[in-house]
């Protein structure tokens, strides 16, 4: 079973994408800092969708950055099924895991981020059955904004053919993601890991390792896994509590108990900090999250 829907509400620009201020900022006007600090500090990364999931109430949001707008994933669309029905359905609340899918070819810029949303119970140690997940779905991009094709578990009931593949892809890229995580592990010898987002530039030919550890420090890292600095988010951490995703020059570092997104970032003088910090009210409204991811549309 297959849906596709879009329901959209326009919200107010958030400070999550202005810039830094600075103690001489009070010698400018509002329109000469305002040029300056988009020019300084504007983030390329306009094409995202963050996704938000409440496992507690089963709500699903999304909202684009490109167009300001929350994408309201529970409503009915046209008598089609919402997304939270596939939930109700199995019976049983998920967690959003991002896969880079690779589509099974060698070229890294045709990969595809997808969502997949994972039983609550799944533990990421281990080969995916169909039945160990509730949907897997993507984003597309299109005029009048961003589609959500979400496509149920059952539909992966197969022995061959596309699908099939498709799961096999997705064990290995699980299996990748343990890889790097137990080598990050020995790396943080005085803390473990609670979350990693990998960066991976393409215009640049660069790659960036984030690494949270349970003391709520995030560390940065170069490809080679050499430290590059690190900034202190929250006094610890614990993987539930945690959503990671990537930003231009930085990383997005979601807390649940804080229900605040934290924009960390360098800039030009390659010092990492904390751009800025936002609720996640600013996003979803009043609706308490425990889970958040983000992904780039398929155009």
């Amino acid at each position: 079973m297959k849906i596709n829907f879009k329901m959209s509400l326009v919200l107010s620009s958030l400070l999550l994408f202005s810039g830094c201020g600075s103690d001489d900022d009070d010698n400018e006007t509002g329109t000469e800092l305002e040029a300056e600090m988009e020019m300084e500090h504007e983030h390329g990364d306009d094409e995202r969708v963050l996704f938000f999931y409440s496992a507690s109430t089963n709500d699903h949001f999304a909202y684009s950055v490109e167009s300001s707008e929350l994408i309201n994933l529970n409503s009915e669309m046209h008598g089609e099924e919402n997304i939270s029905q596939f939930n109700v359905l199995a019976d049983k609340s998920g967690k959003p895991f991002v896969w880079l899918d690779s589509k099974g070819d060698s070229n890294a810029t045709n990969d595809e981020e997808k969502i997949v949303m994972f039983n609550n119970d799944f533990q990421f140690d281990q080969n995916a059955t169909w039945e160990d997940f509730i949907y897997l779905g993507h984003f597309h991009s299109e005029e009048d904004g961003e589609h959500l094709a979400a496509h149920s578990n059952d539909e992966f009931n197969v022995t061959a053919g596309a699908k099939y593949f498709a799961l096999n892809r997705l064990n290995t890229y699980i299996s990748e993601q343990n890889e790097l995580k137990n080598s990050f592990d020995e790396i943080l010898t005085e803390t473990d890991v609670c979350g990693l987002y990998t960066n991976i530039d393409f215009e640049e030919d660069l790659i960036n390792y984030y690494v949270v550890g349970t003391d709520g420090k995030l560390r940065i890292y170069d490809e080679s896994k050499t430290f590059v600095d690190e900034v202190a988010i929250t006094g610890s951490c614990t993987s539930e509590n945690l959503g990671m995703s990537g930003v231009e020059e930085g990383v997005w570092v979601f807390l649940a108990d804080t229900q605040k997104i934290y924009q960390v970032d360098s800039h030009d003088d390659g010092v990492f900090h904390i751009h800025t910090t936002s609720n996640v009210s600013e996003f979803v409204g009043e609706h308490d999250v425990e889970y958040f991811v983000s992904i780039k549309p398929n155009k």
